[in-house]
């Protein structure tokens, strides 16, 4: 991330939510919120191709 690698957190169980809050949530990185990590890189691919602010990105997590 310190090198403009963009950084989506995302998780593979079954169900529940990858949030931008708590200890494992570092400045910069995008939650995934309830997308499993296929969808999720779906969803940056196309994000990506409008920004690479991580704030503007982790909007695009938030709303869709």
């Amino acid at each position: 991330m310190a090198e403009g690698v963009i950084v989506a957190r995302s998780a593979r169980v079954g169900e529940g939510r990858v949030l931008a809050i708590g200890n494992t949530h570092e400045e910069g990185m995008i939650a995934t919120d309830n997308l499993n990590p296929q969808k999720a890189a779906v969803l940056l691919a196309l994000a990506l191709t409008k920004t690479r602010d991580p704030q503007k990105l982790q909007r695009f997590f938030d709303e869709y």
